[in-house]
């Protein structure tokens, strides 16, 4: 497949923290490979899943419906925090991010004008640190609601702090 640019970028950042073939009980997702997982797509043998299989899925169903998030700078961090935590949950971690910059935007996790006005407005210089905080206190309260995901917790700290530039 002919992917559109920055995405082979974006997937070479993301698919450093999602392993092969895994089925953790713990896992929320069940069975995963790639870091897709059963759950999310409970009609693919994900047994036998390929990484161009994978590749595809992340670029149809994760980077093509995102990538208005992406124009705004570290792209392979974002697209990595989508898959990871979903569009809602990135939004909210840019808005909150945002607004420890004082920017005062509603933290409501859709990508709408306030928002994307604060990142055009050049506001978001400081939002690398702010991500990184934002979202290890994201995995921090997974973890508090949700003790059986404490043995992720270290994984997902590594992968929010370690932050493409």
């Amino acid at each position: 497949m002919n992917y559109q640019s920055p995405f082979k970028t974006c997937f070479n950042y993301m698919i450093q923290f999602e392993g092969g073939l895994s089925d953790d009980n713990d896992d929320n997702g069940g069975l995963t490979n790639f870091g897709i997982s059963q759950k999310q797509y409970p009609n693919l043998d994900i047994k036998n899943l390929t990484m161009d299989e994978a590749m595809d899925i992340y670029y149809k169903d994760y980077f093509l419906p995102n990538r208005d998030l992406f124009k705004y700078g570290n792209e392979p961090y974002l697209f990595d925090c989508v898959v990871n935590m979903g569009r809602k949950t990135t939004v909210l971690i840019i808005q909150r991010s945002l607004n420890a910059l004082m920017a005062n935007i509603v933290e409501d996790g859709v990508f709408g004008n306030q928002t994307k006005k604060s990142l055009e407005c050049k506001i978001s210089s400081g939002l690398v640190p702010l991500y990184k905080a934002t979202r290890s206190e994201a995995y921090r309260l997974i973890t508090a609601h949700n003790p059986t995901q404490e043995k992720f917790l270290k994984g997902w700290l590594k992968r929010s702090c370690s932050i493409y530039y």
